[in-house]
Order: C-alpha cells, then structure tokens, then sequence
C-alpha cells in the first residue's frame, strides 16, 4: 500500500515538472518573439539611418566598421532578424525534450539581444562624431 502511495506521488511530481517546463518554453518563446519584433522593427530603420549619416556627415567622413557592416548588408541582418523567431517556433514544436527546447531558446534570445545592441552601438557610434565634429572613422 505505500508503494501505491508514493508511485503517485511520483506520478504527480513527474506530472508538475512537466508542466512546469512546458511553461518555461512558452515563456521563453513569448520572450524570443517579443524582442525579434524589436529587432526586425530595427532592421527596417537602417535605411533611414543611412541617410541621416549621409546628410549629417557629408561624404568625406568615413563611418565606423559596425555601422558600415548594418549599412552595407541591411538584407542579411533583415534575414537573420527575422529567422530567429521562425528558428525558435520551429526548434520549439520540434525539439521533444523540453529542457534542450528551453535552453535552445534562450540561446536564440540571446542572439537577439546581442543583435538589437550590436545595431544600436552601430548606429550611435556615428551620431557621437556628428555632436562632437570628429571623423567618425579615428
């Protein structure tokens, strides 16, 4: 009889982690989706900053390297923001166990984050040499 007794309650800690899990990925692909709109919404202003450089520094001042990789390869950081979440969705209804399908999320969140700040830092680094009259390229 305390065998039955603790087989369920074996049963219902299983039971309890599971979902508990379950509410870790939903949580972390929520988050993963949240911060790609971010990102992607970050991807679309490049060309806008493009020509705010332009106008702003003239032709002779040459633009940081970052900011030179966001400007010049606006399709492929597009592309990459916008696989990450498509990344997630997929690794996530894939992926059976639920512990890898967390930490791969996490992983692909940290991605987009380091991407949101790499494309900030790319896009203040000239905006310092606009207010302070420098070439943004020493």
């Amino acid at each position: 009889m305390d065998d039955c007794y603790y087989e369920d309650q074996i049963n219902d800690l299983s039971e309890q982690t599971c979902a508990l899990s379950c509410g870790y990925r939903v949580l972390a692909l929520c988050l993963l989706i949240f911060f790609s709109v971010f990102n992607v919404g970050d991807m679309f202003m490049i060309s806008r900053f493009h020509q705010l450089f332009q106008n702003a520094l003239g032709p002779d001042h040459p633009l940081p390297f970052l900011t030179c990789i966001f400007l010049d390869g606006q399709s492929l950081v597009t592309g990459l923001a916008i696989l990450w979440p498509i990344l997630g969705v997929i690794l996530a209804l894939r992926i059976k166990n639920l512990g890898f399908s967390v930490t791969v999320l996490i992983c692909l969140l940290i991605v987009v984050v380091i991407q949101i700040c790499l494309t900030w830092v790319g896009f203040i680094l000239p905006m310092e040499s606009v207010f302070t009259g420098q070439s943004a390229g020493k």
